[in-house]
């Protein structure tokens, strides 16, 4: 099987533009930045291994291949908050971390031992970008704020 990502005509719904992952990859969530830039998360079952590994490929509003970033395994991830300059901002494994545009790593914040009350997992953690960026994270039971 393959991952299709789609660009459909908002008027219309025709497609503009098809993009193929190759055969072996599941989706896990996707995010498009104002520039149109589609950002898609997906995991990799190697042969070899019993753990999906996490990728970030970056598609452009053309179509066209941009970037892939490996973020190791297992991993799951909820969609990406994107700022206005187009750096991208999610959580994995008790850890948020911020790429820009171009997939480089601007920075990373692990949760530490104090939030271990409340039971940060790596699938409950919801990102959100205030407009005055401010970013929030949610868990079970805790809001934190990062600025």
């Amino acid at each position: 099987t393959y991952l299709y990502v789609f660009s459909l005509s908002p008027e219309s719904g025709e497609i503009i533009w098809t993009y193929t992952i190759p055969s072996g990859y599941r989706p896990s969530s996707l995010a498009v930045s104002s520039e149109g830039n589609v950002y898609v998360f997906y995991l990799v079952y190697p042969l070899t291994a019993w753990q999906p590994y996490l990728y970030l490929q970056a598609i452009s509003s053309t179509g066209n291949y941009l970037w892939t970033k490996s973020l190791g395994g297992p991993h799951t991830v909820q969609p990406p908050m994107i700022d206005s300059q187009g750096n991208l901002y999610f959580a994995i494994s008790k850890a948020i971390y911020s790429l820009d545009k171009q997939g480089n790593q601007l920075w990373q914040y692990y949760l530490s031992e104090a939030y271990a009350p409340y039971g940060w997992q790596q699938a409950d953690i919801g990102v959100v970008l205030s407009s005055d960026g401010v970013l929030y994270l949610s868990g079970r039971g805790a809001i934190v704020a990062l600025k």
